[in-house]
């Protein structure tokens, strides 16, 4: 599958974020986002987050609420924003995996 996670740090914008992409060239990714789409009031109330979803043509993504930031040398703030990152990447990946699993079966 031609689907993957990304976490995302932009220092020029100050905000941080997790995101579920497709290749643009997976045929199947268009189908997938609807169906995960359709399915999105549960998987926000399992992964605990709103998340936003967006859809341009082959461009699809679903990401995690951003988080901002001031200043990622100070440790107590970098150590936030790490720990964020790191349990919403958790979440994301508890509740998309199975999904995504799911919709691959029967391709392989």
């Amino acid at each position: 599958m031609d689907a993957w996670l990304n976490v995302f740090l932009a220092k020029s914008r100050n905000a941080a974020g997790v995101y579920l992409t497709f290749a643009k060239a997976y045929e199947r990714g268009p189908d997938i986002y609807e169906r995960l789409h359709a399915d999105r009031e549960a998987i926000e109330r399992e992964t605990g987050l709103k998340l936003l979803w967006k859809r341009d043509g082959n461009k699809m993504s679903i990401r995690s609420p951003e988080i901002a930031f001031k200043n990622l040398d100070d440790a107590g703030e970098r150590d936030r924003v790490t720990g964020t990152l790191a349990d919403m990447t958790e979440r994301m990946v508890r509740v998309l995996t199975p999904r995504l699993e799911a919709e691959n079966r029967g391709f392989e």
